[in-house]
């Protein structure tokens, strides 16, 4: 949980950074020049799953079998994307398909 300076971002304000073929780097847009604050942390993909690293929680320890619920977790959204409103699934599955692509 983010604190009521910067509160949970919504899927609109991820941003999401391919560092390779198997690593996302993922941000708040809406912190964007603010070193070390903006970045949320990264998703890796490892044995076919995509692992999710929270700066805000790094013992949080979780793995998906599809991008955009491991993107999820960066919204709040315990257990990833079942628990989103359709906008952000809907946001995250277009992001998650283009970083793919």
């Amino acid at each position: 949980m983010r604190t009521r300076e910067h509160p949970t971002p919504k899927a609109d304000d991820l941003r999401i950074t391919p560092i390779s073929r198997t690593r996302w780097r993922v941000a708040d847009r809406r912190l964007d020049g603010l070193p070390g604050i903006s970045l949320l942390g990264f998703v890796d993909l490892c044995d076919g799953r995509y692992e999710v690293t929270r700066f805000d929680s790094p013992t949080h320890a979780s793995a998906h079998d599809v991008l955009s619920s491991a993107l999820a977790e960066f919204l709040g959204c315990p257990g990833g994307s079942e628990y989103l409103c359709p906008e952000d699934a809907e946001t995250l599955s277009a992001s998650a398909f283009t970083l793919l692509a």
